[in-house]
């Protein structure tokens, strides 16, 4: 599959993950703040409607559409260069699927000191 149809399925699949699991994560974010109790946290969420649901998800949306899509292209970017120019030991389908998620990783966690100064960035 080429580049850019790997990372579209990448997007994708984030945008999936955020808007399905982000309501949980911001009870338990609520839990965390407040020190509150599942139940509290939950019922003042849900109290809150669903017009503020999802208030707050674009930032954590675009971040993880972005670096997953990069992930998933990278991915697919490097198996065809493994497959193509790789030794001979790269005819093995595991060491091949193996070698290019670990050179996409490594290269996603080079952009990882950006999310640290973010993070710093936005506390005080």
């Amino acid at each position: 599959m080429p580049f850019l149809d790997e990372a579209s399925c990448g997007a994708g699949a984030a945008a999936v993950n955020i808007i399905v699991t982000y309501p949980l994560n911001k009870v338990i974010f609520r839990q965390q703040i407040q020190a509150l109790r599942f139940g509290k946290a939950f019922r003042q969420v849900w109290r809150e409607g669903p017009w503020k649901l999802y208030r707050g998800v674009l930032p954590p949306l675009v971040q993880k559409s972005t670096s997953v899509s990069l992930m998933f292209g990278l991915y697919s970017k490097y198996s065809e260069i493994l497959e193509e120019r790789g030794p001979r030991v790269m005819q093995n389908r595991a060491v091949l699927t193996a070698s290019a998620a670990f050179l996409a990783g490594s290269t996603e966690a080079l952009l990882t000191p950006f999310e640290r100064i973010q993070t710093l960035l936005q506390h005080p």
